[in-house]
């Protein structure tokens, strides 16, 4: 019964993912996602404007059917397509299965008791917030800009997170960090909602004084909001290594770029990416990376 769930999970991410694409593409940086009619219309070729049948409209199946190219001129399809796609469906099964394993229980049990709902809310709420992730990844790398609703319906979600986490096993020294029991070193244990606003004001006065030194020459503002969100989603100390590991992910893609003489120290690059990798990070792997940080120096 398991695996046919995560079989379907797996099938709608896909559709999803196939939706996801046809936001992100047909954004508009001037009209954002006010704009109805960028994602109305039937879908057709970008390049030759043929509308597309149903059978080029498989997830994934479709790009690799056409070989990655048009039917009716032979262009070549974004790779962004089938990698979206995949991602969305990839998401749509390892985010609930996570939080169902870090909560202890499965959020799709049978028993549709008051615990269950709960999970099935924390889940859903966690794999909205992925999916953001990978809408303001998209945008940010193609445009350049992090949207402000994408900002702002991160950070409701993060206060809908820290509602659902209290209501259902509390708050304590434990519980509420992806960190477990390493959390309580850095204290503000007593209330998640203390703990979460401080988070996100250290986001904020962390990148607000970057972009104030820098006078706007190393940060967005895009990136000052998102910081701020990404407080109110994941919390203290959570946020610190979210914000760490950005910078040491960014560090390492941009050194490689150089590398490979595809940026130049004078080129912009949207950290938007880094600051998602970051909380992903932190969120699948927070606590074991904490564990091998304290075993390294013998510390229990």
């Amino acid at each position: 019964m398991d695996y046919f769930l995560y079989l379907c999970l797996a099938v709608f991410g896909l559709i999803f993912g196939s939706f996801l694409n046809v936001v992100t593409i047909r954004y508009n940086p001037d009209k954002g996602f006010s704009n109805i009619y960028s994602l109305g219309g039937r879908s057709h070729c970008p390049h030759c404007h043929k509308q597309l049948t149903w059978y080029e409209l498989v997830p994934v199946f479709s790009f690799l059917f056409l070989l990655g190219k048009c039917r009716h001129c032979g262009h070549r399809i974004s790779f962004q397509y089938p990698v979206v796609e995949l991602l969305t469906s990839a998401i749509f099964v390892t985010v609930p299965l996570y939080v169902a394993h870090f909560s202890r229980m499965f959020f799709w049990s049978a028993d549709l008791s008051y615990g269950s709902w709960l999970f099935s809310a924390l889940a859903a709420l966690w794999t909205a917030v992925f999916v953001l992730f990978l809408i303001l990844a998209v945008i940010d790398l193609k445009h350049m800009i992090i949207p402000d609703s994408i900002n702002i319906a991160l950070a409701f979600i993060g206060v809908a997170i820290a509602g659902v986490t209290q209501w259902l096993h509390g708050f304590d020294a434990i519980h509420g960090s992806f960190l477990r029991h390493y959390a309580m070193i850095f204290g503000l244990r007593e209330s998640i909602w203390t703990n979460h606003l401080f988070a996100a004001c250290i986001g904020l006065l962390f990148f607000g004084s970057i972009i104030v030194l820098s006078k706007g020459r190393a940060m967005g503002w895009g990136d000052f909001k998102l910081a701020g969100a990404l407080g109110l989603i994941f919390g203290w100390p959570d946020i610190v290594l979210v914000l760490m590991f950005s910078f040491i992910i960014g560090s390492i893609i941009s050194i490689g770029l150089m590398l490979r003489g595809r940026k130049t120290m004078k080129d912009a690059v949207p950290f938007g990416p880094f600051l998602v990798l970051g909380a992903i990070t932190v969120f699948f792997f927070g606590f074991q990376l904490m564990s091998l940080y304290f075993d390294l120096f013998g510390v229990v």
